[in-house]
């Protein structure tokens, strides 16, 4: 196991209040409760964090309720616990189908709907519906809250620092980003600041994208006629001559743009 718990320090908060009161006075702090990718950060040596705060005694993260016409889902609430609500089969059927899909049967008894956003992975599987859904971020500190609409909570691009991070740690060792995807937006610009990263790192050897399955995938390449026109040039020139051998050539976009046949 590359990582440590030797030099870290872990805060146990008895209440909600005591945990935000934790936050300001003896952070920074990262929180953690399921830890089904804080655990993976650890053994692989990727884990910067020396100060935690276990949140995941807190009970009063855990509700599942309806307040007039809003559902709301506790941040502690775990796949399994909305894998069996009547409430959010009732009310949002798709958030329970995605949850299905999470992993085995111990991660969905682990992992959190609030890691899963906060940890904001392109592949997170509730993020699409709760997009979909218009869901609200309640974000709280000891002073004040906050409400923000999903689609707003994120910056839109991954954490290039870290990637970065993760680079150096395995040096003159090859490199490979092994899923990448857009989602439900047609982004050139992100396609060129990727592909200028990995001009950038010259040890990358490979990229994989994160087409998934069905024509109408909000994932599939061929529904983003701009980003996959800058993905056409990057792939045809300096160290990306071409597509993986055997690979199908990528063929033309949809005239009918995202969500076409």
């Amino acid at each position: 196991m590359l990582g440590s718990v030797a030099n870290r320090r872990l805060f146990e908060p008895r209440s909600l209040r005591d945990a935000l009161r934790m936050l300001d006075a003896e952070g920074p702090l990262v929180p953690m409760a399921g830890c089904t990718d804080l655990y993976v950060a650890l053994n692989f040596g990727t884990l910067d964090g020396t100060k935690f705060l276990n949140l995941w005694e807190l009970d009063e993260l855990r509700r599942i309720a309806v307040r007039g016409d809003v559902l709301s889902i506790g941040a502690l609430c775990t796949y399994t616990a909305i894998i069996k609500s009547r409430v959010v089969q009732t009310r949002v059927p798709m958030l329970t189908a995605a949850s299905r899909q999470i992993g085995g049967v111990q991660i969905q008894n682990r992992g959190t709907i609030g890691g899963n956003i906060a940890n904001a992975s392109p592949a997170g599987d509730t993020l699409p519906v709760l997009a979909a859904a218009d869901a609200i971020v309640v974000v709280k500190s000891s002073a004040r809250e906050r409400r923000i609409p999903l689609t707003d909570f994120y910056a839109g691009y991954p954490e290039w620092k870290s990637l970065t991070g993760l680079y150096r740690r395995f040096s003159g060792k090859p490199f490979a980003i092994t899923e990448w995807a857009l989602e439900s937006s047609d982004d050139p610009a992100f396609v060129s600041k990727l592909f200028a990263w990995v001009r950038s790192h010259p040890r990358t050897k490979m990229l994989v994208y994160y087409q998934d399955f069905g024509s109408t995938s909000s994932y599939r390449i061929q529904n983003y006629s701009s980003a996959l026109n800058v993905l056409r040039a990057r792939l045809h020139s300096g160290r990306f001559p071409d597509y993986a051998p055997g690979a199908p050539q990528l063929p033309p976009p949809p005239p009918g743009g995202v969500g076409a046949p």
